[in-house]
């Protein structure tokens, strides 16, 4: 199951660092019920330099949100417990096969790509904290458990990373041809239109482009209500 696999891929992490000097404490936390406290207080007590987690792996819905994965939830009390315990080092959060890196290699945990959501954020949030996303192969073959020293202790930036037994692949945006599409006729907007967001910045646009393309009544619903800057 997930567990026993990321209870494998944790010692097999440790004894990697560890064979090139690292101090490695395991700690074996079951996420569904891991609380930010509790965590903060795991951390503090260790003076960890560097966190890993693979909490990821365990994909059992949790017993009191059945649609969100266990390691979900356990990921997102250690980024609140990391944030607390500081300095507790950079966070690193581990998935298996939970991004592709090519037509060759299909997703195989989706369910794990939800941390990839939670990773992101924390990037931009709590940048002082964080180490980076790392994908898992199938196997943490010796050529891959050495990719993956590698990158978690790189002092490159490089945050969001796919570890394969051929090498490790770095996350890029890439331009799209430009897909060929006959000639569509001209949209014509009904004779109302309901912008919710309507006075922010892209509200304001979408609206004076609807205007342009003929709406003849456009409606903007804000939060702000009367309050909102004239549009």
């Amino acid at each position: 199951g997930t567990t026993e696999s990321a209870a494998d891929d944790a010692d097999r992490t440790g004894a990697l660092l560890a064979a090139h000097g690292g101090t490695v404490r395991t700690l074996a936390v079951d996420p569904a019920p891991a609380t930010r406290a509790e965590l903060a207080a795991l951390l503090a007590a260790g003076a960890a330099t560097r966190t890993v987690s693979l909490l990821a792996l365990d994909e059992r819905p949790h017993p009191d949100h059945p649609a969100v994965p266990a390691g979900l939830t356990g990921n997102l009390a250690l980024v609140q417990a990391v944030t607390d315990a500081a300095p507790a080092g950079p966070l690193w959060l581990l998935t298996r096969q939970a991004v592709s890196t090519g037509p060759g290699d299909p997703i195989a945990h989706p369910a794990q790509a939800t941390t990839w959501g939670l990773g992101l954020v924390t990037a931009l949030e709590h940048p002082a904290h964080w180490g980076g996303l790392l994908d898992l192969p199938a196997e943490l073959d010796p050529a891959a458990g050495d990719h993956l020293l590698r990158a978690l202790t790189n002092t490159d930036a490089e945050d969001q990373l796919a570890v394969r037994p051929l090498g490790t692949h770095l996350r890029r945006l890439a331009r799209a041809a430009r897909a060929e599409r006959p000639d569509a006729p001209a949209w014509q907007p009904p004779d109302t239109v309901l912008i919710t967001g309507g006075t922010g910045a892209i509200g304001s646009y979408a609206a004076a482009w609807l205007a342009r393309h003929g709406a003849r009544r456009l409606i903007l619903v804000s939060r702000r209500g009367p309050a909102a800057p004239v549009v």
